[in-house]
């Protein structure tokens, strides 16, 4: 038996998490959507999931309902994800979805609890939807298979109205 195999029957089946998914609700309020960002997790995927937000749709596809419209993102990073936020703010920028509208920077010395246990820099980046941005024509959101689904079922809806 490989190494590999013997170190995996030792650990047994993968856990299951306990944790729920994220609804709507945990990520925005008052029209802004909250995320905190981890170095762990691709960078491309929050600059999916901001403009998907910013266009009205959550991360399956689905359109968001009016009380949580999205009008700002906040991008919250800690340590090595402070290089991920500023990419991702940067890449909404200069992709004309967004502008700059609050850049907040601490470091944390440990004795603030409710934000973190380490110590460490952190920032927090909120950007404002720019009200030109056309999210139909958006490179980004065309590639993106949520969004296409969700626009192709729009398609239909529409011409079946007509």
């Amino acid at each position: 038996m490989s190494t590999y195999r013997a170190n995996r029957a030792r650990r047994g089946a993968p856990q299951t998490s306990d944790r729920k998914p994220a609804e709507v609700e945990d990520i925005v309020s008052n029209g802004v959507a909250h995320f905190k960002v981890s170095a762990a997790t691709p960078r491309t995927a929050y600059c999916h999931l901001s403009r998907l937000f910013l266009a009205g749709f959550d991360n399956r596809g689905q359109e968001l309902a009016p009380a949580n419209r999205v009008h700002s993102v906040e991008l919250t990073g800690l340590g090595s994800a402070i290089a991920t936020v500023i990419f991702v703010a940067d890449n909404l920028v200069k992709g004309g979805v967004a502008t700059y509208s609050k850049i907040e920077t601490e470091f944390l010395d440990g004795e603030n609890r409710d934000v973190s246990r380490r110590s460490g820099p952190r920032i927090v980046i909120r950007l404002t939807k720019n009200g030109k941005w056309d999210h139909t024509g958006d490179e980004q959101l065309q590639r993106s298979k949520i969004y296409r689904k969700m626009s192709s079922k729009n398609r239909e809806t529409n011409s079946i109205e007509i």
